[in-house]
């Protein structure tokens, strides 16, 4: 995937030599950091265009002293949502693509916010995307009417679920458990799902898709 997103960048970046490299290829219209993905960004090169938080995992005085001259939203600590929530709502009505780098490999509280938060957003509007990149996988959650073609290895692992109580016309190509216009109720039906042809497509109508792939870089960018 190489069209044109907004990124954001969150707190739990790794193998910064590593993303520098396998960032290189993508254009983004916009980079956004949430709350100590400051410094995150500090670590890869990266200048982002917005900073939004409530600092309360920053706590670094240089890179507090810097927001001040940068574009930034300053959140209140006591809130209801996460600062990952406040970030998409900053974001335009129009905004269909979103890279969020980050945001995996911490509390698992913190995950299924990040979760839920992306699913929230991806209902706004038809063919939303959402892709959630750690190092050795990826998680993507679509909206109705996108669809998502995998250029992965043969037998790579993928689950499918919904994040919405109902997700219809599911439809998968490609796998060794087909599916055409099947519906999915939110559990583990779509589990451990296996990639069998060159070239493997999901779609759905309607409601939110979670399409999970154990598949990292490969040095040429991720290949989905």
């Amino acid at each position: 995937m190489k069209r044109t997103s907004i990124l954001l960048i969150g707190p739990r970046v790794t193998r910064h030599a590593d993303w520098r490299r396998w960032l290189r290829p993508f254009a983004f219209q916009k980079i956004i950091a949430v709350d100590a993905g400051v410094r995150q960004a500090a670590r890869l090169g990266l200048q982002p265009d917005l900073s939004v938080g409530d600092w309360d995992s920053l706590r670094d005085p240089a890179l507090l002293g810097q927001l001040k001259k940068k574009a930034h939203v300053s959140l209140s600590p006591r809130k209801d949502r996460s600062d990952f929530f406040h970030a998409l709502s900053l974001l335009p009505p129009t905004t269909r693509s979103l890279v969020a780098l980050g945001f995996r490999g911490g509390r698992l509280d913190h995950e299924l916010a990040v979760l839920w938060d992306a699913a929230e957003w991806i209902k706004g509007a038809s063919k939303r995307r959402l892709d959630l990149w750690s190092a050795t996988e990826k998680l993507t959650l679509l909206g109705a009417g996108e669809k998502m073609t995998l250029r992965v290895k043969p037998n790579a692992l993928v689950s499918v679920f919904s994040m919405t109580p109902r997700c219809a016309g599911v439809t998968l190509r490609g796998f060794d458990y087909p599916l055409v216009n099947a519906s999915l109720g939110q559990g583990s039906l779509g589990l451990s799902n296996r990639v069998v042809q060159s070239t493997a497509t999901v779609s759905h109508r309607s409601g939110v898709l979670l399409v999970w792939v154990r598949e990292g870089w490969n040095g040429k960018g991720r290949s989905a």
